[in-house]
């Protein structure tokens, strides 16, 4: 899922942990947690669209028999 698009002084807050010289654990655990959550925010996106589709080819297929 693509991400909404960066103005030009906001960094993503992964690549500005990657840019420090010797990140702290606290910006490493930061780092991980972001990636989990935008993991599971792909996974529930692709879950919704995929039940938006069926319930769209269900809906179009209700339609033709009607």
């Amino acid at each position: 899922m693509p991400r909404r698009k960066a103005s030009e002084e906001e960094v993503d807050v992964v690549e500005r942990v990657q840019m420090l010289d010797r990140p702290d654990p606290l910006h490493r655990e930061l780092v991980e947690h972001v990636v989990y959550l935008r993991e599971q925010m792909a996974h529930m996106t692709r879950d919704l669209n995929r039940c938006r589709q069926e319930r769209l080819l269900a809906l179009n297929h209700k339609l033709r028999t009607d």
